[in-house]
């Protein structure tokens, strides 16, 4: 376990603890993550017999000993349960939280929840769920349905035939990177203020509207649902 205490210019005080802890991860094929406020890492580079997980509880406040109570009140705790992997965090009161992070095996299905949070998916391949304030990540191949509430969407998808992607935004932008040529049936809901970009992927047919899009590639196996209100659409090739 360490600690840290951090001081901004304004006076204002942040005290951190981060508890560290290793779980089995044979025979586990799913995470449920979900905090109420903080973020939600899970990096699919680690082990591929172990979850190693790090909490961080965290408060802010005017003083060292206001910004410690309050992350004395959060509450966590992280367990294997057959086939699940949960952690989780709550905090009790106003300018605290609980930051999870998770590196683990590279298949893995992923669940994540964080109310006021960001939550990034790194080299991770499964059946992904995120609800969160701002969705990140990089390497992420398979199913995805994701929500951000307020502060966007920026990742890469790496789709397989038959997968189902869907990403929505409210309040910012949405961009996503996509593979080149796979069989794709892509339809994009934007918001009219805003509008959206798209990339050629190998479409062969392609409908431009005001605010909508429709990309589709011989079969269209690889369904990708596009939506955004308060921001713009934006889909880009994955390198």
């Amino acid at each position: 376990m360490r600690w840290i205490l951090l001081l901004s210019v304004a006076g204002c005080a942040r005290f951190e603890v981060t508890h560290e802890v290793e779980l089995p991860a044979d025979g586990v094929f799913n995470a449920f993550l979900d905090v109420d406020r903080g973020d939600i890492v899970y990096d699919g580079t680690g082990p591929e017999r172990a979850f190693e997980v790090a909490v961080t509880t965290w408060g802010s406040a005017r003083s060292k000993g206001r910004a410690e109570r309050r992350s004395a009140n959060n509450t966590f705790g992280a367990s294997v349960y057959e086939e699940w992997l949960d952690v989780w965090g709550r905090s009790a009161v106003a300018r605290s939280g609980t930051d999870v992070s998770v590196a683990g095996p590279y298949i893995f299905n992923v669940e994540a929840v964080t109310q006021r949070g960001t939550v990034s998916l790194y080299d991770v391949d499964g059946y992904h769920t995120v609800t969160a304030s701002r969705v990140e990540g990089a390497g992420v191949w398979g199913d995805v349905d994701a929500l951000a509430d307020g502060d966007g969407i920026n990742l890469e998808v790496y789709p397989y035939d038959g997968s189902i992607v869907r990403l929505e935004t409210v309040g910012d932008d949405l961009v996503v990177a996509l593979p080149w040529g796979l069989d794709y049936d892509l339809q994009i809901f934007a918001d009219p203020e805003y509008g959206y970009e798209v990339a050629d992927l190998g479409f062969e047919d392609l409908v431009l509207g005001p605010d909508y899009a429709l990309g589709t590639t011989r079969t269209g196996s690889v369904r990708v649902t596009l939506l955004a209100s308060g921001g713009e659409i934006i889909v880009v090739e994955a390198p």
